[in-house]
């Protein structure tokens, strides 16, 4: 069985199982009063053109807002878990149906902070979806000059967390 790594918002037990389509049914609850988080709905915006690409150019594959969200290392849980939630918890997990549909993202796009740019908000993500749908996570350049693959595993299966690891924002990790 293949080992993968999930970050939870909240402390679970060991063998819970958590369903596919969270993150989509939180994008869905986005508030529109004066408690909801206004840099929320860029993030819906975003997933919202993702969802478009993917229906237009590759509806075969996973939902992200229907889809359990891992990661193939520890590592990259580790290192990528502050841009999902600061103080979310890292699982080892595995995937439940062994034949359930996976697609294999690049994170990095998530990562890259292009406000310098000059290109539209629609530009800039369609583009970032088409290929974050069409292709395989490359391999780059990451902090201290270190060759890195920052790949996000999304599958329509649901996840069984195995142990917990640690919490993003341990220093100890982070160290």
């Amino acid at each position: 069985m293949t080992k993968y790594f999930h970050i939870a918002p909240t402390m679970l037990g060991e063998g819970t199982v958590v369903l596919p389509g969270n993150f989509g049914r939180n994008l869905k609850a986005y508030s529109v009063g004066p408690r909801g988080p206004e840099g929320h709905f860029l993030n819906l915006a975003r997933e919202l053109i993702f969802e478009s690409v993917r229906n237009q150019y590759h509806p075969e594959k996973v939902s992200r807002f229907e889809a359990c969200f891992l990661f193939e290392s520890h590592e990259d849980a580790r290192r990528l878990g502050h841009y999902i939630n600061t103080s979310g918890v890292i699982y080892e997990a595995s995937i439940v149906n062994q034949d359930a549909k996976i697609h294999r993202g690049d994170f990095s796009i998530f990562q890259d902070h292009t406000l310098q740019q000059q290109i539209s908000f629609m530009e800039l993500h369609e583009g970032q979806a088409k290929g974050y749908w069409a292709n395989t996570p490359q391999m780059r350049i990451g902090t201290g000059g270190v060759w890195v693959v920052e790949t996000e595993i999304l599958t329509d299966s649901p996840i069984r967390l195995e142990r917990r690891i640690g919490f993003v924002n341990d220093p100890v990790l982070l160290g």
